[in-house]
C-alpha cells in the first residue's frame, strides 16, 4: 500500500492544498521547505487523515475546529480507494461528495496498524527520535530491548529487567503499601514529625505567626485589589488606544460630511450602478472611436474611388429597385404555391364536373358547357326560392320537375338568351335576387316578393 495523494482541505495553514504522490521507479518523495512552511502541518495530517483527527488537535489556528477535514488516495496492486476525514465523534470517514463511510472500509488496507504503531515506524520527527533513543537506552519497550541487547551482547536481558523492576517495587512505587520499605520509613518519618511537632509547639509563638500570617494575607489582597485596579486601567486605555484612530477618523468624516451640506440620498446599489455605467461608458468610447476610424477609413477609400458617372444618374432607379427586391425575394415559390393551388382546383372542377356528366378533358371544354351569366344569376336567384320555402311543414308539388340528365341541355344552355323562369309552384315570373321573408299568403311558406306578388 501507498499513498497516491494527500489533500489538505481544511487543516492547519492549509485550505484546499493537493499534494500529488505519483508512483515513480524509485518511489521515494521528498517534502522540503522553509521553516513554517507547512512539513510538520503535512507529517501530522498522515497520521490524522487514516486514523482520525485528534479530539484536542494544534490544527484549529485558521479554519474552525468542526470544518477541519483531509482526503487522498490510497493504491496498491491496481487499486485505489480515495475517502476525506473530518473532524468528529462519529462518521468521521466520508467519500469525496460527502457521503458516510463505515469505518470498517479501511481494514482491507491498513490491517490491524494502529497509530501508534503507524507513528513510531512511518511519521518519525525530531522528538519522536530522542525518546526513541531514549526508549533504547532504559530498554523500556520490547524494541528498546532488542536494540539494547542486540548491542551489548547481553542474553535474557528481559528476565534481568523483571528481577530489577521486582526490587524496585518492593523498595518504592507510586501508589503507597505497608510492604514497601519506603513506606514503611515514610510513616516513621511522619510519626517522628508528629511527635516534634507536639513537643516544640508554643502558644505565643504561634500566636505571633498567625498575626503576622494574618497581616500579610491583608497586604496581598490590597496589593492583588491594586493589581486588579491596575489591570482594568490598562485595558481601558488599550481600548481607547486602538479606538482613538478610528473615532479621530470618524470624526472627519463627520465634519466633511457637514461641510458638504445638503446632499441627495443615494440608492443602496449606487456605486454599482455607477461601476456598471462607467464601464459602459467606456466600452461605448472604444465602440465609437472604432466606429470613427473606421468611417474615417471608409470616406478615405471612397475618395479614391472613381466616379461612375452613368450609375449616379441611376441612383433613383436602383434605389427603387433595391426597395422591390424584398417583395419580389419569394416569388418563385409564390408561383409554384399558385400552381399547386390552380392544380387543386382544376381536379375538383373536374370532380364536379364528371358528377353532371359533362366533359372535363381540357379547360376549353369545361367552359363552353358553362351557363351564361344570366342563367347562373338566374338559378341562384332559384336557389334562394328554394331556401325561403325549406321552412315550410310540407311544400306542394311543383308544376314543373328538373331532370338532372336533360336540364342542363334544354334549360341551362349557354347558348339560350331566354331567362331562367322559377320553377317554384309555376309561376312563371323571374325570381329576383333580392327576395326576402314576409307576411303573406303564399301557402305554407307565407313568402311575397319586394312588389307585394306572391312568392
Amino acid at each position: 500500500m501507498r499513498i497516491r495523494q494527500l489533500q489538505l482541505i481544511r487543516y492547519g495553514k492549509f485550505t484546499n492544498h493537493v499534494l500529488e504522490l505519483p508512483f515513480a521507479e524509485r518511489d521515494i518523495h521528498l517534502i522540503v521547505g522553509p521553516n513554517e512552511a507547512g512539513k510538520s502541518t503535512t507529517r501530522t495530517a498522515l497520521g490524522d487523515w487514516p486514523f482520525g483527527i485528534e479530539a484536542r488537535t494544534t490544527m484549529a489556528f485558521l479554519h474552525p475546529m468542526p470544518e477541519l477535514r483531509l482526503g487522498g488516495v490510497l493504491e496498491r496492486d491496481g487499486q485505489q480507494l480515495a475517502f476525506h476525514r473530518t473532524k468528529g465523534n462519529k462518521n468521521t470517514l466520508r467519500t469525496a461528495d460527502d457521503s458516510p463511510l463505515p469505518d470498517t472500509a479501511l481494514l482491507a488496507w491498513l490491517g490491524d496498524t494502529q497509530r501508534p504503531l503507524f507513528e513510531q515506524m512511518f511519521s518519525l520527527n525530531h522528538s519522536a527520535l530522542l525518546a526513541g533513543g531514549a526508549g533504547i537506552l532504559s530498554a523500556k519497550d520490547d524494541v528498546g530491548r532488542m536494540l539494547f541487547q542486540s548491542a551489548s551482547g547481553l542474553e535474557q536481558l528481559g528476565r534481568v529487567l523483571k528481577g530489577l523492576e521486582a526490587e524496585a517495587d518492593s523498595l518504592w512505587g507510586p501508589r503507597k503499601a505497608e510492604k514497601r520499605l519506603y513506606s514503611q520509613a515514610q510513616n516513621d518519618l511522619d510519626a517522628a514529625h508528629t511527635m516534634l511537632k507536639h513537643a516544640s509547639a508554643r502558644a505565643k509563638g504561634w500566636k505571633e505567626q498567625q498575626e503576622a500570617l494574618a497581616n500579610i494575607e491583608e497586604q496581598l489582597a490590597a496589593l492583588r485589589a491594586e493589581r486588579e485596579q491596575a489591570r482594568l486601567q490598562r485595558e481601558r486605555l488599550e481600548r481607547v488606544r486602538r479606538v482613538a484612530p478610528w473615532l479621530q477618523r470618524h470624526d472627519a468624516a463627520v465634519q466633511a460630511r457637514q461641510a458638504l451640506g445638503q446632499v441627495p440620498v443615494f440608492p443602496e446599489h449606487a456605486a454599482q450602478w455607477l461601476a456598471n455605467t462607467d464601464r459602459e461608458l467606456a466600452l461605448a468610447d472604444a465602440q465609437a472611436q472604432r466606429c470613427q476610424a473606421a468611417e474615417q477609413e471608409a470616406r478615405s477609400a471612397l475618395a479614391r474611388l472613381p466616379a461612375d458617372t452613368p450609375c449616379l444618374a441611376l441612383a433613383t432607379e436602383i434605389t427603387e429597385l433595391d426597395a422591390r427586391r424584398i417583395q419580389y425575394r419569394a416569388h418563385q415559390p409564390d408561383i409554384e404555391k399558385r400552381a399547386a393551388e390552380i392544380e387543386v382546383h382544376w381536379l375538383g372542377v373536374q370532380a364536379k364536373a364528371h358528377g353532371l356528366g359533362l366533359d372535363a378533358s381540357t379547360v376549353q371544354s369545361v367552359r363552353q358547357r358553362l351557363p351564361s351569366a344570366a342563367v347562373r344569376a338566374a338559378l341562384a336567384a332559384y336557389c334562394i326560392a328554394m331556401t325561403v320555402c325549406s321552412n315550410s311543414a310540407s311544400l306542394p308539388t311543383p308544376k314543373y320537375k328538373l331532370n338532372s340528365k336533360s336540364w342542363p341541355k334544354r334549360r341551362l344552355s349557354s347558348s339560350s338568351s331566354a331567362p331562367l323562369t322559377a320553377l317554384h309552384w309555376g309561376w312563371p315570373w323571374p325570381v329576383p335576387t333580392n327576395w326576402v321573408t314576409t307576411k303573406g299568403s303564399c301557402g305554407p311558406c307565407k313568402a311575397k316578393s319586394p312588389k307585394g306578388k306572391p312568392a
